[in-house]
Formats: C-alpha cells, sequence, structure tokens
C-alpha cells in the first residue's frame, strides 16, 4: 500500500513538472552536442621491430594514441594472429610491448583506441613471417682419440641441411687450426685436451655443429725429421728427377717412409722417377717411428713442360722433331740407315721406332739419344708398334712371314700371330681399348682386326679401301685410315663417314693422334709434307714440309693423352727391391694408405712391366679400405725347363736329313743280300719321295692369302725369364683414383 502510495505520488509529480523536466533534457543535450560536434578522434602511431624474419619471430610493438580532451577510455593491439593486448590507461600515449609470432605468415598488426565520446582513432603495419630455418646437422668421429703427441688424427664428418643451402663448413682441430672441409688430417704437435667441433652454417646464419675430444699426451720419444734434395726442379716433358730422401730419428727406429711425387706414383725413400706429362708437381717427404710420431713434412717442387711434338720417320735413319709450327727442334738417329716407320712411347716416354729396311726396332731415350736395339727375330720389315697398358709390344711386319709379334717390356719374344693378309703383312697396326683386339691394314682394300688374347681372327671393319696403310683408333670405336690416295674416317660400324685431303697430296702413308682429341697429322710419302687435320670438320688446320726430298717420309708418332687420375694416397712396397733365381718367386708387402676420397672405395691390383715368364698375385686382390691396409704380393718367374713346343714344320729339314741318313745306311748293308736289292732300292724311292712330300708340306704351310711362302715366323723358343734387373710397377686402382710404386726385380 505505501508502494502505491509512492508511485502515485511520483507520477503525480512527473506530470506536474514534465515541462519544466523536458525543458532540461532538451537544453542538456544542446550542449552536449555544441560540445562535440567539432571534436577529433584519437591519433595514433605504430612501429613494429624487426619488420620481418623466419618463425618463431619475436617483435616489438612501439606506439601510442592520443586525443585533445585526453579522455581516451580504452586502447588495443590486435596483432592479427587471434591475439590481443590491451594497453593500460597509464601507458595509452606511449607504450612497447613485446609479442612472438609462433607461425609462418602475413599478419596486419593494428592499433585502435576509443576516447569518450566513442570516436575511434587506429594505426597498423604489415609483418611477414617465414617459415622456421632448420640449421644444418653434422656428425663427426674422429681417430685416433688419443695417443702420444705428435697425434695424427682422422677427422670423418658429415653435414646436411634441409634448405640445402649451407655455404660454410669448417673443422675447427681445438689447437688454432681449422679446415674448410668436412673431413680431414691434423697432426697435434703439443700435448693437451682438445675438442674437434666441426659446424655447418647455412645461408641464413643458422649453424648446426658436433664435436669429439681428442687428448694428446707428451712424446715418447722425438719424432723423426726429413729433409729432400731434387737433382732438377724443371724440365720438358719426360723428365727424370732423382729425389734423395733423407729422414733420421733420435732413436733410431724410423719405421716408414713415403715419398710423394705428386702424380700419383709413391716410394719407400731415395727414388728416381720419371715425370712424362706436364705440369707443376708438389713432392713430398714424410717418415714416422715405431712409436707413431710423424715427422716434419719435407716438401720440393717439379715444375715440367710439355709442349706437343711432332716425330716423322724419314730416310737415313733418321726421326726429325718438329714443333707443330714446323720448326726443326731435333733430330734423332738409329744409326742403322733406311726408312724409319712406325712409332710408339712406353710408360716412362722412351719413344721406340721400326726400321723398316734394317729389320729391327730402336729404342731412345727422353733425350734423345739411342738406348739401343729392342728385340730380335724380326722376319721381315716391321713396319708399325703399339704399346698395351701393361707394357708390352705389338709389332707389325711387312714381309717374309707377315707376322704379328708380341714382347715383353723388354724385347722377349711372347707370341708370334699368324694373322689374315692381303698384299703386304700384318702392316700398320692399333690396340684397341680392350686391350686385347689389334686393328691393322695389309696395304689392301680391308681393315682387319685379330684378338690377341685368344688368338683368333676377328671380323673385317671394312673392305672399301684403296689401299689401307696407317691407321689410329679413335675413342668412339671408329678409326682413321691413311687411305692413299685421301684419308678416311671409320665409325664403329666400318662405314666411311668423312674423307679429308689436301692439295697436290696424293700417297697418305701414316698418321697419328693429336693429344688435344681434336685434330691429327698425317704425312704424305710423295711430297713429304706434313699436314694437321680437324677431325670432325676434316679442315686443314697446318700444313708445313719435312725439308727432306721427296718421297722420303714414312711414318709419324706424337705422345699420347696421358690418362691422368688422381692420386688415391700412399702406395709403398717393402721391400722395394727384390732378387730371385728365375724359376722362384718372391713376396713383398704392400702398405696402401688411402686419401679421403679413396675412403670405402673398391680397389684393385695389378702389375705392368713384367718380363717374359713372370706373373704377380695379390692377396687379396681387392679391398674397400677405411683406414690403412696390407696386401701381399707375389712375384713369380719362370724356369729354364719351361718351353714352347716347337712347330713341326720348323723341324721337317731336320727329319728330312734323318730319313735320307737312315736311307743311305740300309743301302750300305745290302751287299750280303743281294736277293733284296730291288726291294731296298724301292724302299729308297719311296724314302726319298717322302722327303720331299715332307718338304713341300712344311714349305706350303707358310704360305698366307696375298702373300707367297716365305721363311716361317719366329716362335718363342722359351719362356724362361732372363737374368737382368726389371722396373716392375704395382698399382691400386679404382674408377679415376691410382696409386703406384715401382719394385725393383732382379733375376739371377
Amino acid at each position: 500500500m505505501k508502494l502505491l502510495r509512492l508511485s502515485s505520488s511520483v507520477t503525480a509529480w512527473v506530470s506536474k513538472n514534465y515541462i519544466r523536466l523536458l525543458s532540461f533534457v532538451l537544453i542538456w543535450a544542446a550542449s552536449a552536442t555544441f560540445l562535440y560536434a567539432d571534436k577529433q578522434p584519437p591519433s595514433c602511431s605504430l612501429s613494429i621491430t624487426p619488420p620481418g624474419g623466419s618463425a618463431p619471430l619475436n617483435v616489438t610493438a612501439i606506439g601510442g594514441c592520443t586525443n585533445q580532451k585526453n579522455d581516451i577510455v580504452a586502447e588495443v593491439i590486435d596483432w592479427g594472429d587471434g591475439s590481443k593486448t590491451a594497453i593500460l590507461p597509464g601507458s595509452f600515449a606511449s607504450f612497447t610491448v613485446p609479442h612472438t609470432f609462433a607461425a609462418a605468415g602475413t599478419f596486419i598488426i593494428i592499433l585502435s583506441a576509443i576516447d569518450i565520446s566513442g570516436k575511434q582513432g587506429t594505426a597498423s603495419q604489415q609483418i611477414v613471417v617465414a617459415s622456421p630455418n632448420m640449421p644444418p646437422t653434422c656428425a663427426l668421429s674422429v681417430a685416433p682419440g688419443s695417443g702420444p703427441m705428435p697425434l695424427t688424427v682422422s677427422a670423418n664428418g658429415q653435414c646436411s641441411d634441409r634448405e640445402n643451402d649451407i655455404v660454410s663448413i669448417v673443422i675447427n682441430w681445438g689447437d688454432g687450426a681449422s679446415t674448410q672441409e668436412t673431413s680431414g688430417t691434423h697432426i697435434y704437435l703439443t700435448a693437451g685436451t682438445f675438442n674437434v667441433v666441426l659446424t655447418a652454417t647455412d645461408s641464413v646464419g643458422g649453424t648446426g655443429s658436433a664435436s669429439q675430444t681428442v687428448i694428446v699426451g707428451p712424446a715418447t720419444n722425438a719424432s723423426p725429421t726429413c729433409s729432400m734434395q731434387l737433382s732438377s726442379t724443371s724440365g720438358k716433358a719426360p723428365l727424370m728427377v732423382t729425389v734423395d730422401a733423407n729422414c733420421s730419428d733420435p732413436e733410431n727406429d724410423i719405421k716408414s717412409t713415403v715419398l710423394d711425387f705428386g702424380d700419383g706414383f709413391y716410394a719407400g725413400g731415395t727414388a728416381t722417377h720419371t715425370f712424362v706429362r706436364g705440369g707443376t708437381f708438389s713432392l713430398t717427404l714424410m717418415a714416422a717411428d715405431s712409436a707413431g710420431n710423424a715427422s716434419n713434412t719435407a716438401s720440393g717442387t717439379v715444375s715440367v713442360s710439355d709442349d706437343p711434338t711432332l716425330f716423322v720417320g724419314v730416310s737415313n735413319g733418321q726421326v726429325k722433331d718438329f714443333d707443330e709450327s714446323g720448326n726443326v727442334i731435333n733430330t734423332l738417329n738409329t744409326g742403322r740407315g733406311g726408312s724409319v716407320t712406325g712409332m710408339s712411347f712406353d710408360w716412362m716416354d722412351n719413344l721406340y721406332v721400326t726400321d723398316f729396311t734394317a729389320n729391327s726396332v730402336t729404342k731412345f731415350a727422353g733425350s734423345g739419344t739411342v738406348v739401343g736395339d729392342f728385340g730380335t727375330g724380326y722376319n721381315c720389315n716391321p713396319e708399325s708398334i703399339v704399346f698395351d697398358r701393361a707394357g708390352n709390344v705389338y709389332v707389325g711386319e711387312t714381309g717374309c712371314s707377315h707376322a704379328l709379334l708380341k714382347f715383353d717390356p723388354y724385347g722377349n719374344l711372347l707370341a708370334s700371330f699368324q694373322v689374315a693378309t692381303e698384299i703386304e703383312g700384318s702392316d700398320w697396326i692399333d690396340l684397341a681399348a680392350d686391350q686385347c683386339t689389334i686393328v691393322y691394314t695389309s696395304q689392301g682394300t680391308s681393315v682387319f682386326s685379330f684378338n690377341a688374347c685368344t688368338n683368333h681372327q676377328g671380323p673385317t671393319l671394312t673392305s672399301g679401301l684403296n689401299t689401307g696403310l696407317g691407321l689410329r683408333i679413335l675413342p668412339d670405336g671408329g678409326a682413321l685410315i691413311a687411305n692413299k690416295q685421301d684419308i678416311v674416317r671409320l665409325d664403329s660400324a666400318g662405314r666411311i663417314i668423312t674423307r679429308y685431303n689436301s692439295s697436290g697430296e696424293s700417297c697418305w702413308v701414316s698418321l697419328t693422334l693429336d693429344p688435344d682429341g681434336e685434330s691429327f697429322w698425317a704425312v704424305d710419302y710423295c711430297s713429304s709434307d706434313i699436314v694437321r687435320f680437324d677431325i670432325t670438320s676434316g679442315n686443314q688446320l697446318t700444313k708445313f714440309n719435312s725439308g727432306t726430298p721427296t718421297q722420303t717420309v714414312f711414318g709419324i708418332g706424337m705422345r699420347g693423352t696421358t690418362i691422368e687420375a688422381t692420386p688415391a694416397g700412399p702406395l709403398i712396397a717393402s721391400p722395394a727391391t727384390i732378387s730371385v733365381a728365375a724359376g722362384q718367386s718372391a713376396s713383398l708387402e704392400l702398405t696402401f694408405s688411402p686419401s679421403g676420397a679413396a675412403i670405402n672405395q673398391s680397389f684393385a691390383f695389378a702389375c705392368a712391366n713384367l718380363p717374359i715368364g713372370a706373373s704377380c698375385s695379390f692377396s687379396p686382390a681387392t679391398v674397400i679400405p677405411t683406414s690403412s691396409v696390407s696386401v701381399n704380393v707375389t712375384i713369380a718367374t719362370t724356369g729354364g725347363g719351361a718351353r714352347l713346343m716347337p712347330s713341326f714344320s720348323s723341324h721337317l729339314p731336320l727329319y728330312a736329313i734323318l730319313l735320307l741318313v737312315s736311307n743311305l745306311i740300309l743301302l750300305s748293308n745290302t751287299r750280303g743280300i743281294r736277293k733284296h736289292k730291288k726291294v731296298l732300292f724301292l724302299g729308297a724311292i719311296v724314302v726319298t719321295a717322302l722327303i720331299g712330300s715332307l718338304l713341300a708340306c712344311g714349305s706350303s704351310s707358310q704360305g698366307r692369302t696375298g702373300s707367297s711362302g716365305g721363311p716361317p715366323a719366329p716362335t718363342p723358343g722359351s719362356k724362361t725369364t732372363p737374368a737382368a734387373t726389371y722396373p716392375v710397377i704395382i698399382q691400386a686402382t679404382s674408377t679415376s683414383l691410382a696409386s703406384s710404386t715401382v719394385v725393383n726385380l732382379t733375376v739371377q
């Protein structure tokens, strides 16, 4: 009842004062409109640093909002990633607020403020957050982990990066030294504990690392010291250099010495080495004692020049050496007179030439001086010569038996092959990359092949020539043939694909490949000119005359392109000199210490430059080294009891004489038995006929297609290893990696 009375009173009051109340509201509204009609919204500023980066990205917002009346009631930062930050009233005008963007994206950050009148001010900034960068990761293994100083350790590491953008890799050995690789070796010369750290850095500065501790103790004894003296430090290939290796140790316990010639050859001490190609070679010498202490590294440099030169066989037993412009550098002389035709080089760059007229082969040292005759039993007119990779020699012969001869590296006859011929025997020859197939011409229309490994005639490559003479096999399996009237190029199927010629030339007789692999040189017998052609285009590049009369140029040769291989690491033979009696064998130990690139690669071992009757065997035959490995080598020789079976035809004259003598003896004993005289006489006639048939068969068996009968081909009479000293090359190879050493084999 009281509430009803109160409500009635209020209602009565409002009704009574309505006009007065309405007037007050209107006056207040008019006043508010007048007060805020021209008021500006808050003014805001915003700065975000950094303006971008990779997630997670920490940023700082600096800013604030103000207005005329200083009546801002709320201020908020919207980060654009679903989160907001309210600014406290005391910091409306100036604030510093941190924030972290956890994910990648493009974000618009907005600062907004509202004043008491509801007016709003804003400021904004866009920021781009990239996906997070993953730093590189590394793994490292260092061995050995401890030892006395000086301690040689090998570090093998790997680093990878998800973005594949590693820009630098370094191994810090912990003693101030570093290596810019993932793997390497290092020698600690002082005692201490060293933290070896492999670190990789990516393009945005992300780093990853791996580490291992190496403990180096005090030296148990003094390290060896080494020095070297070189007989020559520069010259033209082939350059022979003697290295006098001097290493000493206070305890006199040097265990190993390694002399690295810088070209893939190694020795265990003082040695003489021939550099057969141009370049600057860094020689190093190191020794280690029985405690594992390594010496200092003695070093030297040998600079070898190797300007391509041409060797041209002319008359009077001479070989002219020209530069590529036609200037005569030197004139070599066999001292035998006559024509010089074929030419080839052995592994030490000695030059061998066939003395066609003198029926011999002459060997020249790299200096151009005559070493002497090579091989015997030529039968006859040796025309061409080629080496295989094992150092063995093949000689093609034009006349007599027309045989293809094979010699060991020291001139001992290994085999005599009877090959198919046309006009003039196994005339000009070359050896295919398989080291078995001999490709040759016979001054006819064909190019033949013969497998010297299986002793079988191979397919005929082509029969479309005019007169096939000198030839060279190309790397693609094709060949270049001096075709007398021109020069032809065959593809691997035997098809003629290019012809080469030069004005005024019509008697092309011999050719050789240039080491550049893009051109070849050829000689014309009639004009005595020397011409260079581009293999692909057929264009003539150079032409000059030998300076000798016409019809006096017969052959041409150049040092071939050296197959370069990356040294695989030291290969040392112990002992490096062995001596055996013929028929006996000797063993030695190879120590192969692979370099970084050679680790975990498969290596096979082989011998080259072996004499007749000698062979090598290895145990194990192949290795996949992870560190230094030892391999046992056995070199066997053949004694005097081993002979090749002589052919029946070669002894026909002897058999005939024996039959004739026995017939005469038989007739001389017939005085007492005259009644059988007629029978015995008839027997003598039969024996005589038999002798004649044997001789006829023997003679006819020597004939070959395209040739008249001649003296029989020489046959190797013995497999006995002759008494001499032989430099045998032992090599470890794996694709493009190779290491070699030389063992001197003395056969007594």
